[in-house]
């Protein structure tokens, strides 16, 4: 009977970190989403923001994973494929207004910082 009482005693007490586990990943899956996003509508708006935009989304993208503590080879490497497949097969057929584009990459951007935030508060 004891023994039964200390198992459930130990798997009550483990179940917060399961709940932090899983808002962790959740941060971790939002904020790549949110990279993903950020960099596939920048490049969509290239003709209109330049190039840099889509660079400095890159950039962005990098920082998000390697603040999930992969190695930079790594982050770089995946950010890397996730161009390759924004680049191979753009979701935007048409090109997007200037008005589109300045709203559009604003919001994509608010939404990673936010993502990002949630992510930074998941970790403590």
């Amino acid at each position: 009977m004891k023994a039964m009482i200390t198992t459930v005693v130990a798997a009550v007490a483990m179940l917060p970190s399961f709940a932090s586990a899983d808002s962790y990943q959740v941060a971790i899956d939002g904020m790549m989403r949110a990279s993903y996003r950020h960099m596939e509508l920048t490049y969509a708006c290239r003709h209109v923001t330049g190039p840099s935009q889509f660079s400095n989304a890159r950039v962005a993208a990098d920082n998000a994973v390697r603040a999930t503590g992969i190695p930079t080879d790594m982050a770089m490497a995946t950010v890397e494929k996730m161009a390759s497949r924004i680049r191979a097969a753009p979701r935007w057929k048409a090109r997007p207004s200037l008005t589109e584009c300045t709203t559009g990459v604003a919001r994509t951007k608010q939404e990673l910082l936010r993502w990002r935030r949630q992510f930074r508060r998941s970790q403590q």
